[in-house]
Formats: C-alpha cells, structure tokens, sequence
C-alpha cells in the first residue's frame, strides 16, 4: 500500500478518512470494478463545493505487486 499527497507525490504515514455510507458503498462498487476490469487505471471519489473541486480521493489497483 502507497498512500501519497497527491499535489506534492509526498508519502504519507498516517491517515484518517471518515466516508458517508454513500461514499463507502461507492468506492466498495469502484474497487469492484478495478479488480474485474483491467482496463481501468483508477477510480475517484470526488466532493464538490459551489462547483468546484474540494476534496478528491483517488485509488489504483497496483497488479504488480504481490503480498511478501
């Protein structure tokens, strides 16, 4: 698992993320579709605030890496 700003390409050690059950229910049918299309690079979950972009998390499915 890699977890990064995703401005900067910083690594991050600790995060907290706090989904509504939408949001969960969401990246739960997103993380489904990665795994059974491999085709798509990533997906997004994004929040809008009076039209523009507020707070966005993205998730990609490494296939190269293997669990040591």
């Amino acid at each position: 698992m890699e977890i990064r700003d995703y401005e900067s390409g910083r690594d991050l050690s600790d995060v907290s993320i706090v989904l509504s059950l939408e949001e969960a229910t969401e990246l739960h049918q997103f993380l489904g579709r990665l795994i059974e299309a491999p085709e798509l690079k990533r997906a997004h979950i994004s929040e809008f605030k009076s039209g523009l972009l507020d707070r966005e998390l993205t998730i990609s499915l490494d296939r190269r890496a293997r669990i040591a």
